[in-house]
C-alpha cells in the first residue's frame, strides 16, 4: 500500500513539473512570436523589450496591448528588410497618427477608472514616428488590428495591438 502511495505521488509530481514546464515555455512565447500566428508578421527576440501594458488573458483571447521593443544592430537590419513594411512619409504620418490616437482613446474608454493610469502610460512611453520610418497596419473581419512602427534612428519597433 505504501508503496502505491509513493508511485502516485511520484508521477502526480513529475505531470505537475511538466505541466508547469509546458506553461512556462508557451508563456514565454508570447508576444513577439505569436505575432507571427496572428498577423503573418515575422520579429525575432528584441534585444530588450518593454511592456507597456497587456490586458489580463480573457475566456475569448481579446484584450488590448502595446509593447516597445529594441535591437542591436544586426537583427535590426533583418527586421527592416521585412516585406510587410510600408514607408513612412508626409501622406501616410497622418492617417497613422489617427489610428494611433484611436487605440489610445479606445484602450482608456475600455478602463475609464484608470483613465490616468493609462494617459501616464502613453505620455512616458511615446509613439516616435519619423519620416524615413516604416509601419504596418493590419485589421481582420471580427475588428481586431494591429499597428507596428519602426523606427530606424532609434532600432526601435513599436507594437499596438487590440484583439477582438
Amino acid at each position: 500500500m505504501r508503496k502505491t502511495t509513493i508511485t502516485i505521488l511520484s508521477f502526480t509530481v513529475l505531470f505537475i513539473f511538466i505541466f508547469v514546464g509546458y506553461m512556462l515555455r508557451n508563456n514565454s512565447m508570447n508576444y513577439y512570436e505569436t505575432w507571427k500566428i496572428n498577423w503573418g508578421i515575422s520579429i525575432s527576440k528584441p534585444t530588450e523589450s518593454k511592456v507597456i501594458f497587456e490586458s489580463p488573458p480573457s475566456f475569448h483571447g481579446d484584450g488590448e496591448s502595446y509593447y516597445v521593443l529594441d535591437y542591436d544592430e544586426k537583427q535590426f537590419k533583418e527586421i527592416k528588410d521585412a516585406a510587410f513594411w510600408h514607408p513612412l512619409n508626409v501622406e501616410s504620418i497622418d492617417p497613422l497618427k489617427e489610428r494611433i490616437s484611436s487605440f489610445k482613446d479606445s484602450v482608456i474608454a475600455i478602463y475609464p477608472n484608470e483613465k490616468e493610469k493609462y494617459e501616464k502610460l502613453f505620455w512616458a512611453n511615446p509613439i516616435e514616428l519619423e519620416e524615413r520610418g516604416f509601419y504596418c497596419y493590419k485589421k481582420k473581419d471580427d475588428g481586431s488590428y494591429c499597428i507596428v512602427i519602426l523606427n530606424v534612428e532609434l532600432q526601435r519597433v513599436y507594437m499596438m495591438e487590440w484583439t477582438q
